[in-house]
């Protein structure tokens, strides 16, 4: 589940916790306009935010038009970090979730903006990222940055979470190709295909896959897919009243009612937003220990709290779009009553004040859920300062309230680094940053009332340059985050790294530590990103795996969340050659026959971060069909698709210890084998037999 009147704005002033406005597609258009009624970044600017989700890697280009105003255009990552900035971008992504900010160059500024995007896909790749789906009406198009199912033809995927069992009824409209629509369970079986229309009851606390195809490559255009949803009667998990303006309801959290995960107990209530506003929400309760969430049309989390107005007491507070939200009530245990409060207030965002910090002079301040600002990380106070010179900088956040958070922005509001303090122990936050001269930003916050003290020390002096070490391709070092010369553009520890490719081929580097949670930047000669990677690898460890033209290559590695030192290991692989099939099929294999190959970095990067290869099967006639896999080096595993991609059979050990086998009838068609390794087993490679009879 997806869960886990003007105002006379000042002029530093930001707007507290404004969620995003709408997703835009990887390839599409909308439309906004920047004014008073827009929330602020802390340097006085407005801006409107977009949830942009990449299916696969590859390519983005994203621009901007506006008549009264010069646009800056920024992506950030889904931890808030930035990853590019600039009037139009164009910058090679990874496959997740991103935000794109639309924001006036000049905070006296505004007016009308159209936002385009543009995707293209990295050839021969799988789509692994189902944009969330709610009840409603999605518009898309199928056209060159469309995902492809292993026949070619052009698919989106959406991800549907219903909250509750009951009945689902998808309709996919097209006037322009044949259409396709299936809906696939988590082991990506087809639970039921349609060319327009799928009516299908479905449970509660899952997650299905709705592909929207075209019947035969090739063809495409504009799509409608809607997508209704009818609770069922006899189930205890049911959606409560929806919620009206100024009212209380009573609930309680019960054995019998819904559930996530099987442990997580909850009870939802619609909420309709008509016109902009602060939605005010807080729940009560004697013995009940809970948290208050809130979901967007889509199932997307925008809120979660658990403490903000004191114990037993959350607090949600967000400036809402006009739209359809879902808010939850949660606890991990039941049988406790509850109170939920329900208010709102029509109107422009609510305005914080930025602070200022000068250096050496401790800042005192107090937070609590009722009137403090709100930010993505908790309830926070925004301080300001600039560095007139580069230098060293050190900053300290103590409470004996709650366990703080400290965290350094730059002038935009991207996250640079984070820090936490503990109450209890009395540890305060602390960063130390080696940092450019500029304007940054310092947010002091916690997720729980209290009191507070922070302050900053500045050491100026000049910063070295950074000198990459040579890394030799088929290579593998020890290095160690800390005290050299190098530094990210977060002001954290960073070690660079130059490598040059002889030939055309596919590099790869892998980042590994018990140190560090590792992260990977892979850029041109020029210092041009070109991918980055956190935890592909595993939890905390880091991989790039990326056709290149024979030229000279950059590789950062640092620690994805700052503040960490240690050591790591840097491995670098190379294998020469044109580029890999990847994610399409190796070749034909037909019954009767044996083959001998390797997974490797050449494969294809499967759905859950295996290594794999495909194999095309056709079937004539309906016939009994026997599929081995066998392996020294992994755990095998067979998967069975047909041509549209749902999986007919999975196996893993039914071939005897480790090996897959997949024994059962065909009907006449052609299907693909998918030759793998175990889920668990991560990116492992090496030696296998394949085998057809």
């Amino acid at each position: 589940m997806r869960l886990f009147a003007a105002v006379l704005l000042a002029p530093l002033a930001w707007g507290t916790n404004c969620v995003p406005i709408v997703q835009i597609r990887p390839a599409g258009s909308v439309q906004g306009t920047l004014s008073e009624a827009n929330c602020r970044l802390s340097d006085g600017t407005a801006f409107a935010e977009y949830v942009l989700y990449l299916p696969t890697q590859g390519e983005i280009d994203l621009r901007a038009d506006a008549a009264a105003f010069p646009v800056n255009l920024l992506v950030r990552d889904s931890s808030g970090r930035k990853l590019a900035d600039g009037a139009a971008i164009r910058r090679t992504l990874e496959r997740g979730e991103y935000s794109v900010v639309v924001n006036t160059a000049e905070a006296a500024k505004g007016g009308a903006f159209t936002l385009r995007s543009a995707f293209t896909p990295e050839p021969n790749t799988l789509c692994r990222t189902a944009r969330p789906l709610g009840v409603g009406t999605s518009v898309g198009r199928l056209g060159a940055s469309s995902c492809k199912l292993p026949d070619q033809s052009a698919y989106d995927a959406y991800q549907v979470s219903p909250l509750a069992p009951g009945s689902v009824e998808i309709s996919l409209d097209t006037q322009d190709f044949e259409s396709y629509l299936a809906l696939r369970n988590g082991d990506g079986r087809a639970l039921a295909v349609d060319t327009r229309k799928i009516v299908l009851p479905i449970k509660g606390d899952e997650d299905y896959t709705v592909i929207a195809a075209a019947a035969t490559p090739g063809s495409g255009g504009d799509y409608k897919l809607t997508v209704t949803f009818t609770p069922s009667g006899d189930d205890p998990c049911q959606p409560q009243r929806a919620l009206q303006a100024s009212q209380d309801v009573r609930g309680a959290i019960t054995d019998a009612g819904c559930r996530f995960g099987g442990e997580l107990r909850f009870q939802f209530y619609p909420l309709k937003i008509a016109e902009p506003g602060v939605a005010d929400l807080r729940m009560s309760s004697p013995d009940l220990t809970g948290s208050l969430a809130l979901l967007d049309a889509d199932g997307r989390l925008l809120a979660l709290d658990s403490a903000s107005g004191g114990s037993r007491l959350p607090i949600l507070r967000p400036q809402l779009n006009p739209g359809d939200y879902t808010v939850l009530v949660l606890a991990a245990k039941p049988g406790g009553e509850y109170t939920l409060q329900y208010r709102f207030r029509p109107g422009l965002p609510e305005i914080c004040p930025v602070l200022t910090l000068d250096p050496g002079v401790v800042a005192t301040g107090s937070l609590d859920g009722v009137s403090s600002c709100r930010g993505r990380d908790g309830l926070e106070d925004v301080y300001r300062f600039t560095l007139s010179a580069p230098g060293t900088l050190e900053l300290a956040m103590s409470s004996g309230d709650f366990d703080s958070l400290l965290i350094l922005r730059d002038a935009k509001d991207h996250t640079l680094v984070g820090a936490s303090g503990f109450s209890a122990a009395a540890l305060p936050a602390r960063i130390l940053a080696d940092l450019g001269p500029g304007a940054y930003s310092v947010a002091a916050a916690a997720g729980a009332p209290g009191g507070y003290s922070t302050a900053y020390s500045f050491t100026p002096r000049d910063l070295p340059p950074c000198v990459p070490r040579q890394l030799a391709l088929n290579s593998a070092l020890i290095g160690g985050l800390g005290p050299g010369p190098c530094r990210g553009s977060d002001g954290q520890p960073a070690d660079a790294y130059e490598f040059s490719t002889p030939s055309d081929g596919v590099a790869a580097a892998f980042m590994t530590s018990p140190d560090v949670d590792s992260h990977l930047t892979l850029s041109d000669a020029d210092g041009k990103p070109l991918r980055q990677d956190d935890n592909t690898f595993g939890d905390t460890d880091a991989m790039l795996i990326q056709f290149l033209p024979s030229r000279t290559y950059r590789l950062t590695a640092r620690s994805a969340v700052g503040g960490q030192t240690g050591l790591y290991r840097l491995d670098l692989l190379y294998s020469p050659g044109d580029r890999p099939p990847g994610c399409l099929p190796l070749r034909q294999i037909a019954p009767g026959d044996s083959l001998r190959a390797s997974l490797g970095i050449a494969s294809c990067q499967w759905a859950d971060d295996t290594f794999a290869d495909i194999y095309a099967l056709n079937v004539a006639d309906s016939t009994p069909i026997d599929i081995t896999l066998t392996s020294a080096r992994f755990d095998a595993f067979l998967v069975l698709l047909d041509s549209k991609g749902n999986a007919v059979d999975l196996d893993d050990d039914s071939g005897g210890g480790s090996n897959a086998r997949i024994a059962r009838d065909l009907d006449p068609g052609v299907y693909f084998i998918v030759a793998k390794s175990f889920g668990g087993n991560g990116y492992a490679a090496g030696e296998y037999t394949i085998s057809v009879r």
